[in-house]
Formats: C-alpha cells, structure tokens, sequence
C-alpha cells in the first residue's frame, strides 16, 4: 500500500489477488460472525422449542423483502460512487452520497411503518400454522422497529464500499454482532431458568431476564442495530477520504432518478427472491414442523462455508467499479476470474467438512425432536452439498454485476433461480411425484445449477462492460 498514492490507486492498479484479499477478507469475517450470530440465536431460540425456532426461519424472508428495497439503495450507490471514484470526480460523489442518505432516510421510516402494522395479515397470508402463527407475528414485528437503523446504515456501507473501505465496517458489525450476542439471552430467557451453553458442560442458571422469548431474540437485534448504525455514521465521518457528506436536506430529482433506475433491478431481484422464499416457505410447512426446522438448521450449517463467497462477491463491487471507472475492463475480468478461484477453493474444502462431519454438525443444533428433524437434515444436506461451490458463484456473479451497474443482470439470476426453476419444479414435482420432501431438496439443487450456467451466459456476452453515466451536476 505504501507505493500507492491513496487506497483507491491500490484498487486500480494493486496486484488484484492482494486487493481483493484485503476488501473480501473484512467482508468474509463480518459474514461469518453474522452467520455466527445466526447460529447462536437458533441455539437460543431452539431451547425454547421447535416452533419458536422454526418462526424465525418462517418469517425471515419476508424480513429479506423489505431490506432488499434499502439493499438497492446500498447497491446502487456503492456502483456509481465507484465509478465515479474511478474517473476522479469526487464532487459528484460527495453529492450522490447525499442523496442516497436522504433517500435510505425516507424509505427506512416507511416501510418500518408499513410492516409494523401489516405483520398479522402477512403471516397470515403465508399460511402458518397453528404452531408457528403467534411466534412468528411476535418475531416479525419487533423485527421491523429496526428498519429504519438498517436503511441509513446501508446508504454509510455504500460510501466505504464504494473505498473499498471494508475493514472499518467490519469494525462496526462485529461490535455490533457482539452486543447482540451477549444480550440476547437476558432478553429471551427467564430469571431462574436453566439453558445450555455451547462448550460449556452442564446447564447454567440465568441470573437475570427479561423471559421475553422470541420478542426478546428480535428486540436485542433492534437494539444493536441502532449502535450499529450510529458507528456508521462515525467511521464515515472518520474513514472515508474521497467522500464527504453534504448535509443538504433538498432533494436533487435528477440524480434520484439516477440512483432509483440502478437501485430498482436490484430491489426487484432482492425482492422477488425473499418473496420466492415466502412461497418456498409455505410449500416446506405444508411438509410439517420438522421438516420446516430441518431447513431451517441445514441452511445455517451450509451457510458458514456460504459466507465467505457472498464477502467475496461483496468485494468484488468497489474493484469492479472502480475500474470500470477508470477504463480498465480488462482488470475488472481478471478480478472476477481471481474472485471464482478463491471462491472454488474455499467452498470445496467446505463441502468435503460437512461430508465428513454433517451428523455431528447437525446434531449441534438440535435440543428436541432430534429424531425426526435429524432424518429430514440428512437427506437436505447430501442434496444440497454437491452445489455449494456453485452457490458460491452465484454470488461472485452478483458482485460482478452490481458493480458494473448492470443490475438487472443480477435481478434475473435472482429472480429465475426461484420462480424459473425452483418454485415450478416443486409444483410439478408435488403434483406427479410421490418424492415428498425430496420434491424441495432436488428442486433447490437444480435450480443453483441452472441458475450459474445462465450466469456464464451473461458474463459471456460482456454486456455488462458497457457504462452508465451518472447525472452531471
């Protein structure tokens, strides 16, 4: 870096395996503690019982619809901010980061409204069960009190992405994964009440506790969102070099039109998958509870080896923008062919894990109703297995997109994974076929095949090397 004459010439002209290490790696680690994070709230949750913990998973996706449109926003930032970084137009910059600002502002209030008062009728519209209908309300709707943190957060990641600033916002995120991790069990559990420790023999009374159960899982998660959003804030003040916000309350039309016509596609491709995961989600129940928290538990085992690509393809974002930006195609192909090699590496020494290790990994997790949830994650996790490497790509060719601009290229990876393949395949299957739950695990499994093979299609094509012009300003 010392030969460099700031961080963005690093980016641009810095041995690519070097750059992309140093802006994956803080992503891959914040990735994973998040992931850490989920699995210790499915620790929690799973000693309150199988219905508690399979709300959690039951209601997420439709927590993953309303972040995808503040995720669009984050999206569409972070690509122009590159590209205008790469091209040294820091004024236009400082401009567009502002706006982005006031628009995460506006859309964190609304929709943090809208799903407040909407959560019975979308649960129910999902059609939970008996079992699940109450904890999950309960989930959801303390959930949705954090939105408006996890807006305004996204515009401040957009402008230390855009950087490649991603050791500072791992700073922020684990500080705050670490607080909710510590405080969520005082929130979920009683005074008095006995609960298991992971490492730790035997069972440990609670000295303190709110007993507040689900409601308590989400509110320690409202809670550390709104310090995470205030070290955003910090560590933009702080950290970001190029850019620097303008406090401005008048909205600029003309680049809000600008920022919302790239950050659509990538709403719509957020969106539409979390609301395909709400239908999956509602095939899956139909199966039963079990089979619901044998999702549930496999997805957050495969998703340790997960995280690592999706900070990858999160690193790709800046490099790829940056430059493009400054014209170098040629350097944004190589970043995405160093991005697969890693990704391949690391997924392949993950899936050969959890092939030697899947029952213990799985057995970890589970406080009750071992037998049958046990059954339904086995079969789940041999037929998922085979495609990790492949979900890893998928999200190398999702930061590839994104941040070229062309995220309508990432929105149909997105969306037909789901409603092309996946969703019709269940239906089909379901409906000539006696495979039972297996109608879903193959379904999945052939879906991230097709899925990557119509993602080399579009790179293929390299449509996605031509430009967007930001507004002039």
């Amino acid at each position: 870096m010392d030969s460099y004459r700031n961080r963005n010439d690093f980016i641009q002209r810095g041995p690519l395996f070097m750059v992309l290490g140093s802006i994956a790696l803080p992503l891959v680690i914040s990735n994973l503690m998040q992931t850490l994070f989920d699995l210790s709230s499915a620790i929690w949750l799973g000693q309150i019982g199988v219905a508690e913990f399979a709300a959690s998973n039951f209601v997420w996706p439709v927590n993953f619809l309303f972040v995808a449109v503040g995720f669009g926003i984050y999206v569409a930032g972070a690509a122009i901010l590159a590209r205008l970084i790469g091209r040294d137009e820091a004024f236009k910059a400082n401009h567009y980061a502002s706006q982005i600002l006031i628009l995460t502002v506006l859309i964190g209030l609304v929709l943090s409204f809208i799903g407040y008062v909407t959560t019975p009728l979308i649960v129910d519209g999902m059609r939970a069960g008996a079992e699940i209908r109450t904890p999950s309300i309960d989930f959801l709707k303390t959930t949705f009190l954090s939105f408006p943190f996890v807006a305004v957060y996204f515009s401040f990641q957009a402008i230390l992405n855009a950087q490649g600033r991603t050791r500072e916002m791992l700073v922020a995120n684990g500080l705050s994964l670490i607080i909710n991790i510590v405080i969520a069990p005082f929130f979920i559990f009683e005074r008095g009440q006995l609960i298991s420790l992971p490492f730790v023999a035997g069972d440990v009374i609670m000295p303190i506790g709110a007993g507040l159960g689900v409601i308590g899982a989400a509110l320690s998660t409202v809670i550390a969102k709104m310090i995470l959003c205030l070290l955003g804030f910090v560590l933009v003040l702080r950290y970001s070099q190029t850019i620097r916000l303008h406090w401005q309350i008048r909205p600029d039309w003309a680049v809000q039109k600008e920022i919302i016509r790239i950050a659509v596609p990538a709403m719509l491709g957020q969106g539409g998958a979390a609301f395909g995961f709400i239908i999956l989600n509602a095939f899956i129940e139909d199966f039963g509870v079990a089979v619901m928290a044998a999702y549930t538990l496999v997805n957050r085992v495969t998703g340790l080896v997960m995280q690592p690509a999706m900070g990858i393809g999160g690193g790709l974002t800046a490099i790829v923008g940056q430059n493009l930006g400054a014209r170098k195609p040629e350097r944004a192909i190589e970043a995405f062919k160093t991005a697969n090699y890693i990704n391949l590496a690391i997924t392949g020494i993950g899936m050969v894990a959890i092939f030697f290790w899947a029952e213990p990994l799985v057995r970890f997790f589970l406080r009750s109703d071992g037998g049958e949830v046990l059954h339904h994650s086995m079969i789940y996790i041999y037929y998922i297995l085979p495609t990790i490497p492949l979900m890893g790509m998928f999200s190398i060719f999702q930061g590839l997109f994104q941040g070229s601009g062309f995220t309508k290229f990432s929105m149909y990876m997105e969306i037909g994974r789901l409603w092309v393949v996946r969703l019709p395949m269940i239906v089909l299957l379901s409906r000539f076929t006696n495979l039972g739950p297996t109608t879903v695990w193959l379904s999945m499994s052939t879906s991230n095949l097709l899925t990557i093979l119509y993602g080399f299609y579009l790179y293929r094509r390299k449509r996605w090397l031509g430009e967007f012009r930001p507004v002039t300003k």
